[in-house]
């Protein structure tokens, strides 16, 4: 198929331009003549993207489906405009051979309506123990390893898991908390002390993301931390940059868009880990993203079932569901499609070691996004299985019209 995207503004290697863009089969090209066009697209007054790429969410397959499947959580990928989305390791069995992940693989093929990259773990069944086969993971082309949920605990079995990963050329991701710091179920502070819920501490996580970053220090490991919730955390960042630490870092669309003064008391939609912090850990969180103190916004789409967080908030898993509308969420935060650009799609893109710049030869992997439209988070129209999502009834500003993976509309709004 030949599709002619006219007139809209297009980012290509940190510019943005206005111009069309030429789509031929799989990939991006110079031009071709209007009636060639199987298809011409007025995008006036719109952004064109690459597509947005997610370095943290939660497929649930194999061994969860009633939370989620490859199907239906690509297809709400697709509908946020995301061609790439990583998939972390918390399954059933967890992939941690490579006869399994090459199955996988084969599954994503059939199943997946975006590129799914999925995540090798670190240690054998995310137990902690021993560390898992990444070397036969990576001749797969698994490019990320990651315990997830689970941060190895003993801190030398994960410097020899940063460094085990770092002979392979793979990039650690950081699930950084001290779990006996974190065995409540939202902030510790105003709320914890009002209504006596027991809560999780920031140094949970910033004391583990100081000890993560030192042990890559020393092996000269590539380390990239997940969903920072604290301005503990994001100062020790800082300093690993600083420090020449090859260290990367993400914040959520619930992070940036939420505080603990939004949360419901024994409401589990907002139980989710790291939980919603501070007003001031909020402000700090989104002026490291303006900065780049903070590289990308990665959703932790984490989908659950209704009768899973119908439980009691002690019971109740953690997590929120949001991929389908994270890029509405961020705009609806920043107003700044500059700041969309560098945190979906040309930042994500470095981290995976690859570029996307809208240019002739490119994959035609392309997000549509209209920045003004305003509209309410509505679970009539909602794609994901997961409907555990505090945004419903909220009035977002910004959406994706149009997502393109590999030359195939896999995405558009009617």
């Amino acid at each position: 198929m030949k599709y002619l995207l006219k007139n809209g503004a297009v980012w290509t290697k940190r510019n943005r331009i206005i111009k069309d863009l030429y789509i031929d089969g799989d990939r991006i090209v110079g031009g071709f003549s209007t009636n060639e066009a199987d298809r011409i697209i007025d995008l006036t007054g719109l952004e064109i993207f690459p597509g947005f790429v997610d370095l943290h969410c939660h497929l649930r397959e194999p061994g969860f489906s009633k939370k989620e499947t490859v199907e239906s959580g690509t297809k709400a990928a697709a509908k946020g405009g995301f061609t790439t989305v990583v998939a972390m390791p918390n399954t059933s069995p967890v992939l941690d051979n490579p006869w399994e992940m090459e199955s996988y693989l084969k599954y994503l093929e059939d199943k997946a309506t975006v590129r799914v990259l999925p995540v090798a773990p670190l240690t054998k069944g995310r137990q902690g123990k021993e560390l898992a086969d990444l070397g036969s993971l990576r001749s797969l082309g698994v490019r990320f390893a990651s315990d997830d949920g689970n941060d190895i605990q003993d801190a030398f079995l994960m410097r020899s898991a940063l460094s085990y990963a770092s002979d392979h050329e793979m990039t650690v991701l950081s699930h950084s908390e001290v779990e006996s710091l974190a065995q409540g179920f939202i902030h510790e502070g105003y709320l914890t002390t009002e209504y006596g819920i027991k809560g999780i501490s920031s140094s949970s996580e910033s004391i583990a993301v100081a000890r993560n970053l030192l042990l890559a220090k020393e092996v000269d490991a590539r380390i990239h931390f997940c969903h920072l919730s604290t301005k503990e955390s994001v100062s020790l960042i800082k300093l690993g940059k600083e420090m020449g630490i090859k260290v990367s870092a993400e914040v959520t669309p619930h992070h940036l868009y939420f505080s603990d003064l939004d949360v419901i008391p024994f409401e589990t939609v907002y139980k989710v880990n790291p939980p919603l912090r501070e007003t001031e850990d909020r402000k700090t969180l989104k002026a490291a993203l303006l900065s780049g103190v903070i590289d990308v916004v990665a959703t932790d789409h984490a989908p659950h079932t209704k009768e899973e967080k119908a439980k009691t908030l002690s019971e109740a898993p953690f997590g929120i569901s949001s991929i389908e509308i994270a890029a509405s969420i961020v705009n609806t935060c920043f107003l700044d499609t500059h700041l969309l650009y560098e945190a979906l799609c040309y930042k994500p893109y470095q981290i995976l070691g690859e570029k996307n710049d809208l240019e002739p030869g490119d994959l035609a992997d392309v997000a549509v996004f209209d920045p003004n439209r305003k509209y309410t988070v509505s679970a009539d129209n909602w794609v994901s299985k997961g409907t555990n999502s505090p945004y419903f009834g909220k009035t977002l500003q910004g959406e994706v019209c149009l997502t393109i993976r590999g030359g195939k509309i896999v995405y558009e709004k009617k």
